[in-house]
């Protein structure tokens, strides 16, 4: 399993916010400073899809 890069933390944000975002390596996560929006990190690549973006 590839590791996240943490470096790409300086170039990406909340696809629905705006806001920085944190990555928690127990969890495996990224997520907004307010623990809002969460997106899944799978081997290495930040999952930034936002929940029923594809509903409009």
């Amino acid at each position: 399993m590839e590791k996240f890069d943490k470096n790409l933390l300086k170039m990406i944000v909340c696809p629905e916010t705006g806001r920085d975002l944190i990555f928690d390596e127990k969890k495996n996560i990224l997520r907004t400073v307010d623990g809002k929006n969460i997106y899944k990190v799978k081997n290495g690549i930040p999952i930034l899809i936002v929940k029923n973006s594809f509903e409009k």
